[in-house]
């Protein structure tokens, strides 16, 4: 977003907030409107007072420093000891920070007259502003020193510091003289320029003129929070929380109704599914058990050597005149009980013959006295070749 589309974007924003006319509320009574027009009231209506613009008569000012930083234990100092910060207790008063530095902190006060302060509370405004504190708001370069002809024989001197801090005074012509108030600023006010200001319309548009040109940040101290709950009306949150609540228990009702009406039909659904397919799932149930059996007998065909194979590799090996009297075969282990004129030559036959390893004797051979021939007992491993 360019630079020409956000000022765009703040001024309608302003707009939007900002009210078309504000109070005045000095001596006269005066609506400032933003058309440059200026209204003198008698009487004072509630419903169309947003902002007040407070007069220097109606309040007292004063600048301090406190040791700490936070704004809120300040407010709670003023409040519990307000008798050390002002001439009178009253329930209004408003506090500015000006600026901060090692824990403590210089602000402005403004304690605003008890009756006054009851007749703001009825209007209920959204914002209540000192004069002089909206005086600070103006944006200078630098310290300026106002001397405002609030007539008639009223005037107002005001000096805003280079940190805009307020400090001011409300006089008759003449007593104090303007500069009298200079020397009592101090030696920073010694060369800062004069504003002066002698219409009275002039002055209450300027007024409006400042209050529209700061940012919403600027009021932050300023804000009347009370005005939210008296201007509210209680029957208009009770209507609203009986429809909410109401709008409420029916999506609750509807979001649990729903699902389970959903899961019902999926269940009777699935019974019904179930129902017609109990016969081929009992089919089905049949083929993965007679399945698993086939798997298991083949793994046990598999797994045990050929009988037939391994007599035809002993008969094609063995030499003339060699007689088996016993053969057993366990998996691929052979055990050959038998005689041979030769038990050796028996041995190194098999030996060479195809699929028959780790050929050996397993007891000493022994004569037979009546043939004559070695009585031999001997096991090989028989492994099928592909």
């Amino acid at each position: 977003m360019d630079t020409m589309a956000q000022i765009k974007k703040s001024r309608s924003f302003k707009r939007w907030v900002y009210p078309k006319k504000v109070l005045y509320l000095g001596q006269e009574k005066n609506l400032i409107f933003s058309s440059k027009g200026i209204e003198e009231v008698s009487r004072l209506n509630k419903e169309k007072i947003r902002v007040v613009a407070l007069g220097k008569e109606y309040y007292f000012e004063t600048l301090r420093i406190f040791p700490f930083s936070n704004l809120k234990d300040i407010r709670s100092a003023v409040e519990t000891d307000m008798g050390a910060f002002s001439p009178f207790e009253t329930e209004l008063f408003f506090v500015k920070k000006i600026q901060g530095e090692g824990g403590h902190s210089k602000v402005n006060i403004w304690f605003v007259l008890p009756d006054i302060a009851r007749m703001i509370r009825d209007l209920s405004p959204f914002l209540i502003i000192p004069e002089t504190a909206l005086l600070s708001l103006r944006p200078n370069s630098g310290a300026v020193l106002y001397a405002i002809n609030r007539g008639p024989e009223k005037e107002v001197f005001a000096y805003v510091g280079r940190d805009g801090s307020v400090r001011s005074t409300f006089t008759c012509f003449g007593n104090p003289d303007l500069k009298d108030f200079r020397r009592s600023m101090g030696y920073e006010a010694g060369d800062c320029p004069v504003m002066e200001i002698s219409d009275a319309e002039k002055y209450r548009q300027l007024l409006f003129n400042t209050f529209s040109a700061a940012s919403i940040r600027n009021f932050s101290s300023f804000w009347n929070l009370d005005s939210l709950f008296s201007r509210f009306r209680w029957s208009t949150l009770k209507r609203g929380l009986i429809v909410t609540l109401f709008l409420f228990f029916i999506y609750t009702g509807l979001s649990m109704i729903f699902p389970y009406q959903t899961a019902k039909k999926l269940v009777n659904e699935d019974k019904r599914i179930s129902a017609s397919l109990s016969g081929l799932l009992k089919k089905q149930g049949q083929i993965e058990d007679f399945e698993r059996k086939q798997k298991i007998l083949a793994e046990k065909l598999n797994a045990c050597t050929g009988k037939m194979f391994v007599i035809k590799t002993i008969n094609d090996a063995l030499p003339a005149r060699v007689c088996i009297r016993q053969l057993t075969i366990s998996g691929n282990k052979v055990v050959i009980k038998g005689m041979a004129p030769k038990a050796s030559q028996a041995l190194a036959a098999l030996s060479k013959a195809k699929g028959i390893k780790n050929t050996s004797f397993t007891s000493p051979l022994r004569e037979d006295r009546k043939s004559g021939m070695e009585i031999f007992t001997l096991t090989f491993i028989y492994e099928k070749e592909i």
